[in-house]
């Protein structure tokens, strides 16, 4: 019993070691999140390690032929944790036809507080899938909701939630800089422009992450570019 006891608080020691405030609450339950002619993903579970949230999926080819399953591509890159959109996610297996895999998919416990995170409610994964032919075969969005879904208390309201808290910044190796005004003229397109902020990091290099919320009822592609600081254009500015 006294082994079983020193075991349980070590896991204890290694989750007070993540992320704080992080909340690890958010676990999942078995769930079929796609069952069609093509394939079955399965939600398995959501672990806690090191700094980590880990999703576990079993995918299985109910098809003839080898298929190609991937998220958080280039042609199809609609990954989201509690509504924001991210790469992270990211997913890429061939399956040989009627095979199972199991697959781990990890996400940074920092980064989603860099998105103003302190919790996981939901994970969504935009998945597509091609045969050995390059037909497409499923294209779509994949979400389990966990434990924490619907909870206020998972979310500060804006990406760099973290700007509060000086040692989080340094952790990440980033000085943050909140823009002192926003231009919101993107109402005709259907997008706000929530907030926006400098990343500057230990080499020096900057980069900007500007906070946008789609208000239709349609998916929407944003590219940028001609993109300008104090009046002078960028060569490396372009954005999706």
């Amino acid at each position: 019993m006294a082994e079983d006891a020193e075991g349980d608080n070590d896991s204890k020691a290694e989750e007070s070691q993540t992320a704080a405030p992080f909340n690890l609450d958010g676990v999942i339950e078995q769930t079929v999140l796609l069952d069609d002619d093509a394939l079955t993903i399965v939600a398995e579970k959501l672990e806690y390690r090191n700094d980590m949230a880990y999703l576990t999926l079993s995918i299985t080819n109910n098809t003839e032929g080898e298929l190609d399953v991937m998220t958080s591509t280039l042609g199809y890159s609609a990954n989201y944790v509690n509504g924001c959109m991210m790469t992270a996610g990211h997913l890429s297996v061939q399956l040989p036809a009627g095979e199972t895999t199991e697959e781990e998919i990890g996400y940074s416990l920092w980064e989603l507080q860099l998105y103003g995170m302190k919790g996981i409610g939901a994970l969504g994964l935009g998945v597509r899938a091609v045969n050995d032919e390059f037909e497409e075969v499923f294209k779509g969005i994949i979400e389990v909701a966990t434990s924490l879904y619907g909870e206020d208390s998972i979310d500060s309201g804006t990406f760099a939630g973290f700007l509060d808290s000086p040692a989080f910044a340094q952790r990440l190796g980033y000085d943050v800089e909140a823009a002192s005004s926003i231009d919101h003229s993107l109402g005709a397109a259907g997008l706000d422009a929530l907030s926006a902020f400098l990343l500057t990091n230990q080499e020096g290099e900057k980069a900007v992450m500007v906070e946008l919320t789609n208000n239709t009822d349609d998916a929407l592609i944003v590219h940028v570019s001609d993109v300008s600081i104090d009046g002078r254009w960028l060569t490396k500015g372009h954005g999706r």
